[in-house]
This record gives C-alpha cells, structure tokens and sequence, in this order.
C-alpha cells in the first residue's frame, strides 16, 4: 500500500485455527522508534497469545530515510516521520481496511498497543476524532502522550492500559528529554504520570486509584472503570528500563535497562483488550 508515494507494508499474522465466518478482533501492533515491524512481531509475543485465544495481529511500518530504521510521526520528536510530516494516522485507516479485505474482523474489538514511539502513536492515535471512535483500548509500552492536551478531540475516551520502567534511559518516567535521546531527537516530552492524569482526568474519572496492587518491583493502579466501563490501569516498573515487561529483550541491558519480569505484558494488554469491547463513551 502506498502513504504520500511511499510504498509502505504490514505484516499480518493469521493463527491457523480461526473461525472460518465468525469476526475476530484485531490488535495493531506499533514497532518503536528506529524499529521493524519483525522487532515488534518479537518483543510482543503477541503471535502466540493469538493463537490462545483467537485474534489477528497486524504489524505495520513506518518510515524513515533508510528501510532499516523506520519511525512514527508522534508530533513531539526530531526523527522522520515527525520532520517529514508522515499522514501516519491515514497510512494506518489504510492498513486497517487492507486487513480488514483479508480477515472477517470484529470492528467492536479494534485494539492498537505500542513500544515507545509506536506507543506514543497509540496515544495519537486516541486522540483523534475518527480513530477515538474505532479503538475499544489502546496498550502503552514505555512511551507518553505527545498530544498537547488541548488539540486532543478524541470523541470518547478510549480505556488504556500503559507500562513504563522507572529507569528508562529513552523514554524519562518524569517527562523531558530523555537521557539517551540520539543528537537528532533533543525533544522535551510529557511524563508518565502527566499522560495518565490527562486520561484519568479526560473519562471523569477519580484523579486516585480505585485499585493498586503489587507483583514484585511492578506496581498496578487502577483508575474506574465507571458504569461504561472506562478504565486507566498504569503499571510502573520500578526497576525497568526502556524495555518490554516479561519479553525476551534481545538488546544489552547496558543500552536499554532491565527487563522486569514480575508481570508480562503482553498477558495483562491482552486481558485488559479483552474485556473492554467498542462501548457508546
């Protein structure tokens, strides 16, 4: 498929055993910054729990100079796709509907999550009007809101569910420039507790948790849901890096930080998807 000229592609993963005319939802799978969409197929492990239980998972790409290094237009960054301008929310109604001509799927349970800068994507992705009305949840890894809070129009509050390592070295839990920022993304970006506020605080709800838990050096607070069923859950990882909570990490915990693996987060997203279908919010 084709962005602006840009021939662009997604990877589609199909378990075997799908329901031949029954619909099925579908998780967008965002790759980081610098990443492929291979990378996030891995990190994930999103192919085996669609397996389980029954999903298709769609790995798009995003651009960048070089077909190695592909990146995300998140608005607050000095990286490609936001310096060029990238249509990235229209390559991926693209990507959907190109999915969408393959697979039977289940438009009550269209679901995107995302790694740092693809995170970041899933966070614009809710605040525009069009995509607020298709996503029933988005899933946040180790990315913040790039939206500024007045040019959010989500036209209702999509439920999220966001993780983020207390150390991550790319992404600053406390928001600024990140101390490992690369020379060409010096960018200042909102913290975590800043884009949970504004969530929290966008579906009505209690500014504190409803619920808080712990599971080793990884904290849960829960936020809802409300009679709809709208919920924020954050999970903070006290001792994790620029990483993917329970994955395989397959870069060196020097560059990146520690993989927590008191929780895997590809289990609690797709908890979290599941019981949160396309609602009237």
């Amino acid at each position: 498929m084709y962005e602006d000229g840009r021939e662009r592609s997604v990877l589609l993963y199909r378990p075997a055993n799908l329901p031949a005319k029954k619909p099925v939802p579908l998780v967008l799978a965002l790759h980081g910054g610098g990443g492929l969409p291979e990378n996030m197929m891995d990190v994930s492990g999103f192919n085996a729990l669609a397996d389980a239980h029954g999903f298709v998972v769609a790995y798009p790409s995003g651009t960048g100079s070089t077909p190695r290094r592909l990146f995300w237009n998140i608005l607050k960054s000095g990286t490609y796709a936001t310096v060029n301008e990238i249509d990235d929310l229209d390559f991926l109604q693209q990507a959907l509907d190109a999915v969408s001509d393959m697979v039977r799927v289940d438009t009550n349970r269209i679901y995107a999550a995302g790694f740092s800068q693809g995170g970041m994507m899933c966070y614009r992705l809710a605040c525009d009007p069009a995509w607020s009305k298709r996503l029933a949840a988005i899933a946040v890894v180790g990315g913040t809101m790039t939206v500024d809070p007045e040019s959010c129009k989500a036209e209702r509050a999509v439920p999220v569910i966001s993780f983020h390592g207390r150390l991550d070295p790319f992404s600053n839990f406390a928001g600024g420039i990140a101390e490992k920022a690369p020379r060409n993304d010096q960018v200042a970006r909102p913290g975590v507790e800043e884009s949970i506020r504004f969530w929290v605080s966008r579906g009505g709800l209690d500014q504190q948790p409803s619920a808080s838990g712990t599971m080793g050096t990884a904290v849960m607070h829960q936020y809802g849901p409300d009679s709809n069923g709208f919920e924020v859950v954050s999970w903070v990882l006290e001792d994790g890096g620029h990483t993917w909570p329970g994955s395989n990490g397959n870069l060196p915990e020097w560059m990146m930080g520690k993989v927590n693996r008191d929780i895997v987060a590809s289990v609690l997203i797709w908890d979290f998807f599941s019981r949160h279908p396309l609602g009237t919010r």
